[in-house]
């Protein structure tokens, strides 16, 4: 769809209750619930074919309202919250209420969409909400195992550390079960079966990696190779200024995928012959060790997206990396 095209634009300020909605002709609220949102649609009364939806990145309370959006035939695109901020601040808008909100999001849209910057949300799947909600109580699990370590790490007396093994033992129970489920659901659908069968065949990747794949990169093998590395977060950014040339760095981007995707790089560099080989020349090259380690990622990333695009098992050096 051509960004271009849409003559109207509709920003919705997120909270955990409500929705606050600027459109062409004033603002309203919504609550943030499956009646809320039912009433938001009603109160779209424009052409969804020139109407763009733009919903703030509120930390997953959008994502209820996302959901419901992208099955409806207008377009709605996520923008993260950091950004809509920083664009208020140079506009002048320092002034900050849910209404404000929700006309600088609408602004946003608007200057970014004509530009055609914005990227569209794609209906997903039921499965693919399902495998996204197990993953995020897996991680639940996990950060709460964690803490049970060092509380256990810390309790001295005997009856303090019983009750502390027995949270922990009722915790990694609920982990194998979600672990479980997440493999079920997998090994049911077809279409995320046969993507997890061609991942795994690359060296270095294991079975959390394709999870974590599935479930939050939805975009791998639909977008090109400098798309895919920014929104994972492992693109340099030119640091230069006149005549100063500064390190490139990397910014923003996906934490949960860069976490696995790293632990897998870490692996694919011993056993993955055409990483270990690229680090190898990185390496001799003088490069740092932390710079090697990210660009491996983004070599590793930039394969499986190729992979998945042209639907083609793991051989070294015939894939067209594009």
């Amino acid at each position: 769809m051509n960004q271009n095209s849409f003559e109207h634009y509709v920003g919705v300020d997120v909270s955990k209750a409500s929705l606050d909605v600027q459109t062409d002709t004033g603002t309203f609220q919504v609550p943030n619930t499956g009646k809320g949102l039912a009433q938001l649609l009603k109160h779209l009364n424009t052409d969804p074919d020139k109407t763009l939806v733009i919903l703030e990145a509120t930390g997953g309370y959008e994502g209820k309202a996302l959901r419901f959006l992208t099955q409806t035939d207008y377009p709605v695109c996520r923008v993260n919250a950091r950004w809509v901020r920083e664009y208020a601040r140079a506009a002048g808008i320092l002034a900050k209420t849910d209404k404000i909100d929700a006309k600088v999001v609408r602004s946003y849209g608007e200057h970014f969409g004509m530009s055609g910057r914005l990227r569209i949300e794609r209906p997903q799947r039921p499965a693919q909400y399902r495998l996204q909600a197990l993953l995020r109580r897996r991680q639940q699990l996990i950060g709460m195992l964690v803490m049970e370590k060092g509380h256990l790490e810390a309790a001295t007396e005997p009856e303090e550390r019983r009750l502390i093994r027995g949270t922990d033992r009722h915790l990694q129970r609920q982990l194998a079960s979600v672990t479980q489920q997440v493999q079920q659901l997998i090994q049911q659908d077809a279409a995320m079966k046969a993507q997890s069968d061609l991942l795994m065949g690359v060296n270095g990747i294991g079975e959390v990696t394709v999870m974590t794949l599935l479930a939050r990169l939805p975009e791998l093998g639909q977008v090109n190779r400098k798309q895919i590395a920014a929104i994972v977060g492992v693109a340099p950014f030119n640091r230069d200024s006149g005549q100063s040339r500064g390190i490139r760095t990397t910014w923003g981007g996906r934490a949960e995928v860069r976490r696995v995707l790293y632990m897998a790089t870490l692996s694919a560099r011993r056993y993955n012959p055409v990483i270990r080989e690229y680090n190898q020349r990185l390496i001799a090259a003088g490069k740092k060790p932390k710079v090697a380690i990210v660009a491996c990622m983004r070599k590793l990333l930039v394969m499986l997206n190729a992979m998945v695009r042209d639907q083609r098992e793991w051989s070294p050096g015939e894939l067209q990396l594009g």
